[in-house]
């Protein structure tokens, strides 16, 4: 099991495999290690090291917090996204309360059906 949720790397991985219609040979072969190590990470015999899990992410399309359990979003933040992050982070109490309330706005809208 993995460090930040109860759905293990191994699963992570393997569901990252399905969706870019791709084998662990092939991830294997394209990260330069032999298949029986990715079987290892996939069956969770063994954990990738910091350089692997980054190109597993890289090869992958997302991220380390998210192989890790720590998000719950399988790709990582674009440019634009880290900087509302960084912005948000920057207001006080009042301005983030306004972000939230507009936030809670839009969300309300787009759930309502369209006619």
């Amino acid at each position: 099991m993995e460090i930040g949720s109860e759905t293990g790397i191994g699963s992570k991985i393997l569901q990252l495999l399905e969706d870019k219609n791709m084998t662990q040979k092939e991830l294997a072969k394209t990260l330069r290690i032999p298949t029986q190590t990715m079987n290892n990470y996939v069956k969770e015999r063994n954990q990738p090291d910091c350089l692997m899990l980054t190109a597993i992410c890289n090869t992958l399309e997302t991220s380390p917090d998210y192989l890790l359990g720590f998000t719950p979003f399988r790709k990582p933040l674009t440019k634009r996204e880290k900087s509302l992050v960084h912005a948000y982070r920057s207001f006080d109490v009042n301005q983030k309360e306004i972000v939230m309330n507009l936030t809670n706005l839009i969300v309300a809208q787009n759930s309502k059906p369209k006619n």
